[in-house]
């Protein structure tokens, strides 16, 4: 599978999954441009890092310096550290009687932050596959299939507006009601 069948598989995909936000949906996403990149990495190992414009330089930093900022603040620091990074915490944890002279991190809910930076290496997966679709016949076959899938999902909404018994594609419950129109 090229570059452009798995960017336009994987935009298919999330909207009949109406839009990935389900914890699962996002997991089948999710593993699948992992995988993906992977191999794409493994059959192109000089693509990604002989880059030599000075636009794809910038890009690739600023994105590894945003990933690693993310991860700068799951990271548990002394508290040393937390104290002038984030004073807020420093001083719940202080306040409530915590011990303070251990390790914590910057953020107040790990969790959340774990998850959100899971999501912020998948999308940047996605961009980098997607970046290095340069070429003017491959971006049109792009626009192309979206525009003929934008196209068919229009019409399959129509019809199942127009047979509507209450439930997604006709047998998929909704928990917190609604109306949809396709899969959204």
């Amino acid at each position: 599978m090229n570059s452009i069948s798995f960017l336009l598989s994987i935009i298919v995909v999330s909207v009949l999954f109406s839009g990935a936000v389900q914890t699962w949906a996002f997991a089948v996403i999710g593993i699948a441009i992992t995988v993906f990149f992977n191999i794409y990495l493994l059959r192109n190992r000089t693509s990604l890092s002989s880059s030599s414009d000075r636009i794809s330089k910038i890009i690739f930093l600023s994105l590894t310096g945003f990933l690693l900022f993310a991860l700068f603040q799951i990271i548990p620091l002394p508290t040393i550290f937390l104290r002038p990074l984030n004073p807020s915490k420093y001083h719940f944890l202080s306040e409530f009687g915590l011990d303070t002279s251990l390790f914590d991190s910057i953020t107040h809910y790990r969790y959340a932050e774990i998850n959100e930076l899971v999501k912020l290496v998948i999308y940047a997966m996605v961009f980098l596959i997607a970046y290095n679709v340069k070429n003017k016949n491959s971006i049109r076959k792009i626009f192309v299939g979206l525009a003929i899938f934008g196209f068919v999902l229009s019409c399959f909404a129509i019809f199942q507006h127009a047979t509507w018994n209450g439930k997604l594609y006709w047998f998929i419950n909704l928990e917190h009601g609604g109306d949809p129109f396709g899969p959204f």
